[in-house]
């Protein structure tokens, strides 16, 4: 008979199983000393989680683009998608790139995040955002138009004109059909 190995976390100091502690291999019972539970809460609340995210953008991006952790924590501060005005959670939230790492002149920057759920996330992959605005049964025109303001406003530096909106909004439309003119080309 084997008996169940349990190990106190130097962070709530509860005794828990062994499987509650991360994987250590250099440590002589081979898990880290804080649970599962507690490190994940740590990372959340502290800069460790956001400057892991932040170094997991621009390895993705191959280092283009100058997000600042200030700024991700600022678009991160949002309570409702982007894409399907959906309330978010800590375990639905995303940080999206607008225009996906490759595509035109997308990058790490505030101006080309926005935040949004994970189902919205998978279903745009790495498609231009007006084409998922286009097939998105949840990407009302309303929460088009927010998109298309605030995107504005991040990238001209004040609050958008109506014919500014509309203006963006058709550039959108446009780079959206040169995009798909590209790789039928291609």
């Amino acid at each position: 008979m084997t008996m169940k190995q349990t190990k106190q976390c130097i962070t709530c100091e509860e005794i828990k199983p062994l499987e509650d502690f991360p994987i250590r291999p250099k440590r002589s019972d081979g898990r880290e000393g804080e649970c599962k539970a507690c490190r994940s809460v740590r990372r959340k609340t502290g800069d460790g989680y956001l400057k892991e995210r932040l170094r997991k953008h621009y390895y993705r991006s191959k280092g283009e683009g100058h997000l600042t952790i200030e700024q991700l924590r600022e678009i991160e501060k949002g309570t409702h998608c982007t894409y399907c005005g959906c309330e978010l959670s800590d375990n639905t939230r995303v940080v999206d790139h607008v225009f996906p790492l490759g595509q035109w002149w997308s990058m790490n920057s505030a101006i080309n995040m926005v935040l949004c759920c994970k189902s919205c996330n998978s279903s745009k992959s790495d498609s231009h955002v007006y084409d998922f605005y286009q097939r998105s049964d949840k990407f009302t025109p309303e929460l088009w138009g927010k998109f298309v303001s605030d995107f504005a406003e991040r990238a001209i530096g004040h609050k958008p004109t109506a014919e500014e909106v509309k203006q963006w909004s058709e550039g959108f439309e446009l780079e959206a059909k040169e995009l798909k003119e590209r790789v039928q080309r291609a």
